[in-house]
């Protein structure tokens, strides 16, 4: 909801911080492409905003949960 309501104000920024959240309680849900997808979109939408410390910690979050998805997906058999 609070998403669709900034969008309806054009509040970029803070369509890009619902994404962030929507995208870390994706991740919690185990819902991990999902996530890495929410903060892609949030990346664009501080990139536009210009809100360079949000966009760094934003990809810094993506990095590592692209990092750990990677682990996930590891075979442990092969370990």
């Amino acid at each position: 909801k609070a998403y669709q309501l900034h969008k309806q104000t054009n509040n970029i920024s803070l369509m890009g911080q619902d994404l962030v959240h929507l995208g870390e309680l994706f991740w919690t849900a185990g819902r991990y492409r999902r996530a890495t997808r929410c903060l892609n979109r949030s990346l664009a939408y501080f990139s536009r905003s210009h809100h360079s410390t949000l966009e760094q910690k934003t990809r810094t979050r993506l990095l590592e949960m692209q990092r750990l998805l990677k682990v996930k997906q590891h075979d442990p058999l092969l370990n």
